[in-house]
């Protein structure tokens, strides 16, 4: 019998959706475009996917191995967004000195980014210089890349075939671009809100201003985690100011879990 082929690829994994969500873990929505709040609530199953996003084609065989390792990638990443619920306040600065949990929010981090469509172009601009973002990483990521610099020029030679750009984009470039140590996180803090209030999240998680050549941030730069927790080196004195930013970055979609959350926003 054969293996079912599984379409719906979330380029925003479902257990992170469910982080903004309810207690029935429904998420609400506001459209971008039309400056309006969904009149009914959404599954993380219903977004933030798009078919066969990380199906790879080749020699007339589809793959999985993109989707499967984003499985195995986001268990370890929910268990870590878990535990986090149950820290008390007083550890989280202390927590981010750890090297082991910088590592993986940082993949985390990584991860989301490049696993986003919005940035298919930027993946596809720097897959022809992968051994030098390679040799980039190396002193950093070499813990965590498990392919060696012929690996890398056979991608970068094969980067112009659609198969090997999905492994690229989806598979290496989180390796090789963000550094997977402390100063990658540098001026950035985790805060935590108060039980009356809570963060939105776009279609677009990780938003910032901009990154250098060495994917280092420039600007502001904000990466919720749950409707509480968030990564940001914001100094913000009202929600509204991190939702604006949020606004600028987002795609098409905002959710929150509820709809008096997203009546904030403009409305048509």
């Amino acid at each position: 019998m054969s293996k079912q082929i599984s379409k719906k690829h979330h380029f925003i994994p479902q257990f992170y959706i469910k982080g903004f969500s309810n207690e029935d873990n429904d998420v609400f929505l506001y459209d971008i475009e039309y400056k309006k709040v969904s009149s009914s609530s959404k599954k993380s199953s219903q977004i933030f996917y798009e078919e066969h996003l990380h199906t790879v084609k080749k020699f007339g065989q589809k793959s999985l191995l993109i989707e499967e390792s984003y499985s195995e990638l986001e268990g370890m990443f929910s268990q870590v967004v878990n535990q986090m619920k149950d820290w008390p306040d007083d550890a989280l600065q202390e927590i981010v000195k750890v090297k082991e949990f910088i590592k993986t929010l940082i993949l985390m981090l990584s991860v989301q980014y490049w696993r986003n469509p919005r940035n298919t172009l930027a993946a596809q601009e720097i897959s022809g210089r992968l051994v030098e973002l390679y040799d980039q990483a190396l002193p950093t990521n070499g813990e965590v890349i498990p392919f060696d610099r012929q690996d890398v020029k056979y991608f970068q030679k094969k980067h112009k075939d659609l198969a090997v750009q999905k492994f690229i984009q989806f598979l290496i470039l989180p390796l090789l671009t963000f550094k997977f140590i402390p100063e990658q996180l540098k001026g950035l803090r985790i805060v935590k809100l108060k039980d009356e209030c809570d963060f939105i999240c776009s279609d677009n998680p990780v938003s910032l201003d901009d990154i250098d050549s060495e994917f280092n941030f420039i600007g502001k730069a904000f990466y919720p985690l749950t409707k509480k927790y968030a990564i940001t080196n914001i100094q913000f004195k009202a929600l509204s100011e991190l939702d604006d930013f949020v606004l600028s970055n987002a795609r098409k979609k905002i959710i929150a879990f509820s709809k008096k959350r997203l009546s904030g926003l403009p409305q048509a």
